[in-house]
């Protein structure tokens, strides 16, 4: 950034600093305990530092279930304990349901992202079409969907393991899209012969959405006055044109598919998707209260809000087996005690397979797809515990430490499905919306049956079919993951907990498992 840039936003900090302490001075309930913070910059190293989930962790074992931060006049405050996130953002949820607003958001057309969104009518009409399309009734009459996809998927598994992220991120598209659209992804749409560009423009903007909300990552954000400024001025050029790419790719994902889905409709008769479904419900008088383009919407970002984590949880689990042979072996017995090994595992026999749930639940629990949640905002201002905690502040549910709570976890970072069962060997936990991962409140994911059901499934029919095993020969050569500290640093430090890339070694674990998978494909 230019000279001119950095003086003007360094007095602009500067005055909101000064705002703050004033304010601060005012009251007479303190804030709740605030690391050391710099004279002018407050906490904002403690904001941007490297390896955040780390650090908010090593502050969480200092200060307690909550603390504050500030940098750059904004109040932040982390919560560490479950006890804490139900407190505030379910039992005050009217206060704690508000979203901080990303100007880069705005400007790149990803507002109609109702996780981005602020709290009020437009949310709220968002979230009654997402609940129609993904409660638990209508997340149960997708499963042919999943079925029919996730045969595909272990068929190219058996053909080339070595792409099993490629064919992940395959699978999760192809469901999505076939459910949203009925939309089926062309074969092979990685690559530019088999280009399917529904996909390809929908990934491309879900990335640049995963950019714009990165702490430090654009100027705008933290001095959203910057929107107002022309393009020639030192540091708009930049941000104004990555966001006039963005919206035009967000436009086509938005638009076209779904005009095309309700002309499928209205000539080729109702195949059943999430585009069927709202419209059928707005025809028979639902949904009053709604914007026009509320369904089209909805509809455009379903991807983004379930692709990118379904995804970082399948990943996770891949990189976790390969290090459990014994984890997979026992799913493997129970799993052929239970149905056998002539079919695979649905959901008819979920309730059966108590050690292949336990699997499941610790795979959410031990990485979860992202660390530290999607932070909140309060809307007035309230106090807790005697700590004064101000309207407009970002309030982030701190998932990593709340997952490695040593009373609640016993050797947290110690893969254990064993957790989750009693003596016995029963599943002990609860239905899903006890999944920390899944969010908390009014703002608690609205696509958690959906996703539940699609990860569940694949973890069932892959310990079913599969051995996953450290990768061998220059695959290990040239893996990363051997030469870590721990597993825990094979994920990334950024808002999706993405794996570092890593290879395995995939192999049906018997001569009938592949018989099992190439009948699915007959």
């Amino acid at each position: 950034m230019h000279l001119t840039g950095i003086l003007s936003a360094f007095c602009i900090s500067l005055i909101l600093w000064a705002t703050s302490r004033l304010l601060r001075r005012s009251r007479r309930l303190p804030y709740p305990p605030t690391p050391p913070a710099h004279f002018l910059l407050g906490n904002l190293r403690d904001v941007t530092v490297p390896k955040q989930r780390y650090h908010y962790d090593n502050l969480a074992k200092r200060y307690g279930e909550i603390f504050h931060l500030s940098a750059l006049g904004k109040h932040i405050v982390v919560v560490n304990t479950e006890e804490a996130a139900y407190e505030l953002f379910t039992r005050r949820s009217a206060v704690y349901s508000d979203r901080a607003q990303l100007p880069m958001v705005s400007i790149m057309g990803w507002d109609i992202h109702m996780a981005m969104m602020p709290y009020g009518d437009k949310w709220r009409a968002h979230r009654r079409l997402f609940q129609q399309g993904f409660n638990p009734h209508t997340t149960a009459s997708f499963r042919p969907v999943h079925a029919e996809k996730l045969n595909v998927y272990l068929n190219r598994l058996l053909d080339t393991p070595k792409e099993f992220k490629t064919h992940a991120e395959m699978l999760v598209a192809s469901v999505v899209f076939k459910v949203v659209y009925g939309h089926d992804i062309l074969p092979d749409s990685r690559s530019h012969e088999g280009k399917d560009e529904l996909f390809q423009t929908a990934v491309q903007a879900i990335q640049n959405f995963l950019d714009s909300i990165l702490p430090g990552n654009w100027l705008v954000n933290d001095f959203p006055f910057l929107r107002f400024l022309p393009e020639w001025v030192p540091g708009c050029r930049k941000f104004n044109e990555f966001a006039r790419e963005t919206r035009g790719l967000v436009e086509r994902i938005v638009e076209r598919p779904y005009e095309r889905a309700r002309e499928r409709i209205s000539t080729e008769g109702g195949e059943h998707t999430l585009v069927s479904v709202l419209e059928e419900s707005i025809a028979a008088g639902g949904h009053k209260n709604m914007f026009p383009r509320d369904p089209m919407e909805v509809c455009g970002t379903a991807f983004g809000a379930a692709g990118e984590t379904t995804l970082t949880v399948i990943e996770a689990f891949y990189l976790i087996m390969r290090r459990h042979p014994s984890v997979q072996d026992k799913a493997y017995h129970e799993i052929g005690q239970v149905i056998g090994h002539e079919r695979l595992p649905d959901f008819s026999d979920r309730a059966s397979l108590h050690y292949v749930e336990a699997v499941y639940r610790e795979v959410m629990r031990w990485m979860p797809a992202v660390p530290y949640s999607v932070p909140h905002c309060t809307s007035e201002d309230d106090v807790y515990k005697g700590y004064f905690i101000p309207k407009g502040t970002t309030v982030i549910p701190n998932v990593w430490t709340m997952i490695n709570d040593e009373a609640k976890y016993p050797n947290p970072r110690k893969f254990m499905p064993e957790r989750h069962l009693t003596p016995e060997g029963k599943f002990n936990g609860g239905d899903i919306n006890s999944i920390i991962g899944f969010g908390f409140g009014r703002r608690i994911c609205v696509g958690r049956y959906f996703a539940d059901e699609s990860v569940w499934r694949l973890i069932a029919c892959v310990l079913a079919t599969f051995r996953i095993e450290n990768p061998t020969g220059k695959d290990l050569e040239n893996d990363a993951i051997e030469k870590l500290e721990s597993l825990d640093e094979a994920f990334l430090h950024t808002f999706m907990a993405h794996a570092v890339p890593y290879s395995c070694s995939i192999k049906p674990r018997t001569r009938k498992a592949a018989e099992v998978i190439r009948e699915l494909d007959r």
